[in-house]
């Protein structure tokens, strides 16, 4: 009998184990397929967020071209991580390409040509936005930007005004055909003013006109007291085409009435830009003329005016060995070029 106790007593106890240990898998198990079921649930969420986002107007913009090719212009722009160094290197760091050039402009279209992308996103060709988005983080097009903002809003009127003026200098350049230096030379003028001798050749003293008497016995000299010119006379004068001093030393005999005496020739033809912006074409400029002469007043004036130059004549009778200093100004009345 002791013996089937302690053998009732041990299956009991095997019994009573093996029900703890079903109880305890059951729940190890429960929480193991809550936890796989809430696994299974958040998965399934994230996917749908996922979907959602994929096919969302959105995510769809993002993977255009065009839209790539303009982010991919803005990245460049930043500077490249490096590995932590030693001794840096001071010269290490992204180059500015150089995007402003003519065919870049020429070659501009609409739509803009898009880039091409592999599976992975990588660059195979860039598009055209990627230069002009790269172009915007120069520092000129942010300064430029920067210095079009004023302090306070413009008014409706104010912002028409600056419509008006980029959209007529749109317009006015488009109907030209100049070249760089054309352009150069035009703003040049805006800041140093069209009489600048640097910009105007027919200012420039170093290709002055030249004078030839067609009249026996009469001569004609520069009005300077530089070299060549008339001795003791207080004025530094230099001629150019625009502006020119002559003293004037009639014959023993005089000169009639109505008798051109003398030959001008300019230093440079005048000419003026033509319409299509390129070619130039030759004109004849306006020239009045101031006589001074001791005695009667006498009258002096231009006759044959061409682009190249003009003949003086006698208006009225040049009394013989009589000296006449003449001020001849050369009126263009436009812009000239340079042949």
């Amino acid at each position: 009998m002791p013996q089937d106790n302690n053998q009732n007593q041990l299956v009991g106890g095997l019994t009573g184990a093996a029900l703890a240990g079903v109880a305890w898998w059951s729940r190890l198990d429960d929480d193991t397929q809550r936890r796989l079921r809430r696994a299974r649930d958040e998965a399934e969420r994230a996917n749908d967020k996922i979907d959602s986002w994929l096919s969302s107007s959105d995510s769809v913009r993002l993977l255009i071209n065009t839209v790539r090719d303009w982010i991919i212009g803005t990245a460049y722009a930043s500077q490249p991580t490096t590995e932590p160094q030693t001794i840096p290197d001071l010269n290490a760091g992204i180059n500015r390409p150089v995007v402003a050039t003519e065919a870049a402009a020429r070659g501009a279209s609409w739509p803009p040509v898009s880039g091409t992308y592999d599976a992975t996103g990588r660059v195979t060709a860039l598009g055209e936005l990627t230069t002009a988005a790269l172009a915007q983080t120069y520092e000129e097009p942010r300064a430029a930007n920067l210095g079009l903002i004023q302090a306070t809003p413009p008014t409706p009127e104010a912002k028409v005004q600056i419509f008006r003026v980029f959209n007529a200098l749109s317009a006015e350049v488009q109907s030209r055909a100049l070249s760089l230096d054309q352009y150069r030379q035009a703003w040049a003028r805006l800041f140093t003013g069209l009489n600048s001798s640097a910009i105007d050749i027919h200012h420039d003293p170093s290709r002055p006109p030249s004078a030839m008497s067609i009249v026996a016995g009469l001569t004609i000299i520069p009005l300077t007291s530089l070299s060549g010119g008339v001795p003791g006379y207080p004025y530094a004068n230099r001629n150019t085409d625009r502006a020119m001093y002559f003293r004037v030393n009639a014959p023993s005999g005089g000169v009639a009435a109505g008798t051109p005496f003398a030959v001008v020739t300019f230093g440079t033809e005048f000419r003026y830009r033509a319409a299509d912006g390129v070619s130039s074409v030759a004109f004849q400029p306006a020239i009045p003329i101031v006589c001074n002469a001791t005695g009667a007043p006498l009258q002096i004036g231009a006759t044959a005016i061409t682009s190249v130059g003009f003949q003086l004549v006698a208006i009225s009778t040049l009394p013989g060995n009589s000296a006449l200093d003449l001020h001849v100004s050369v009126i263009a009345g436009q812009a000239t070029v340079q042949p």
